[in-house]
């Protein structure tokens, strides 16, 4: 089945009733614990059941399904595919959260050659415009900028012009869905490491926080991470809604699928000081969408500066999902379905 076949396929379960067709449209688990959607067969031609299967597979598992939207590469063709998704996952009972992914390497990344820079009033106009669109899919989360702190250290300059952007696209969301949360990210590691938990104050309302952790880029084990590692950031924000927008630990070495099951297995004790609204893990199935020869050279200089080996980085990204690309379950997977974060007080 093409891809274009696929996309009249799903619009077509959009407005009948997916009962009888896909099986029953239920009520998805009641957990904070979420998923991102992704697709078994990603690099072989994602087929209909594919997509269906991954929608049952996240109300297996979770309450909510995040949704990654990338601007640089937006279109309508990719919006009209989003909100079929977003459709498809209310059939089966799943808040959705939409990631609007909008930055890379601390600059905002336009669609159709606009100029990379919140200092352009084109590129301003252009994503203000676009985020509406987004919200006027009514998402129960909406991300706009995630992991907002890498722009603040690395172009503190964009940074500053972005603080005269938020408000404002806050309240303009707002008006088109009020019910919807809206809010912005942060990275754990550059959070903690460079005294960030002011920066959230500096754009002004929110919704939420939302925090991106990969633990396993700094620590070996699950024994490694601190007790104070994820309560600073409750610490911080002693009465606002926290978010893992994206939680990840791969299962390629140096680390495993034992171990990448028993992060997950601790998921509510390391976060129990927090008590987090929801938590959402960064792949359902493994990808190959992290390839380093699709890198810029920009991109290849600005992961040299920080540090990061992108053989060894994308290797580990493309490893994070709880199902295999083939769609086999991990032993991550069977340590997801039993997590029970009412016995650590979320």
């Amino acid at each position: 089945m093409t891809r274009q076949m696929i996309r009249c396929v799903l619009a077509f379960l959009c407005v009948m009733s997916l009962s009888g067709l896909v099986g029953a449209a239920g009520v998805a688990k009641n957990t904070p614990f979420g998923v991102t959607f992704t697709t078994a067969n990603f690099q072989h031609g994602v087929t209909l059941s594919d997509q269906i299967d991954t929608f049952k597979n996240a109300s297996q598992v979770g309450s909510t399904i995040m949704f990654v939207y990338l601007w640089g590469t937006s279109n309508a063709t990719e919006l009209n595919d989003l909100g079929t998704r977003v459709a498809i996952a209310r059939q089966f009972g799943l808040k959705v959260f939409i990631q609007f992914s909008s930055v890379a390497r601390g600059k905002p990344t336009p669609p159709d050659g606009l100029p990379e820079t919140w200092t352009r009033a084109e590129t301003r106009d252009r994503y203000v415009q676009d985020v509406m669109q987004v919200a006027r899919l009514k998402p129960d989360y909406l991300n706009v900028s995630p992991e907002v702190n890498i722009m603040a250290y690395f172009q503190p300059d964009e940074f500053n012009a972005y603080k005269g952007i938020y408000p404002n696209l806050y309240t303009k969301v707002k008006l088109i869905t009020p019910s919807t949360r809206v809010g912005v990210s942060y990275l754990d590691l550059l959070w903690v490491g460079r005294n960030q938990a002011g920066l959230p104050d500096e754009l002004g309302t929110r919704d939420f926080i939302g925090i991106t952790t990969y633990p396993d880029n700094v620590f070996g084990s699950v024994a490694e991470i601190p007790t104070a590692w994820y309560g600073l950031i409750r610490s911080a924000y002693p009465n606002e809604p926290i978010i893992f927008n994206e939680v990840g630990w791969g299962s390629v070495d140096p680390s495993s699928n034992a171990k990448q099951a028993e992060f997950v297995a601790a998921l509510p004790g390391l976060f129990r000081n927090v008590k987090p609204e929801l938590v959402i893990w960064a792949l359902l199935h493994e990808s190959g969408y992290f390839q380093v020869r699709y890198l810029s050279q920009d991109a290849l200089d600005f992961l040299n500066s920080v540090g990061a080996d992108p053989d060894v980085l994308f290797a580990k990204f493309n490893s994070v999902g709880l199902m295999t690309a083939n769609g086999t379950k991990k032993p991550a997977w069977y340590e997801a379905m039993l997590l029970n974060f009412s016995t650590a007080g979320l």
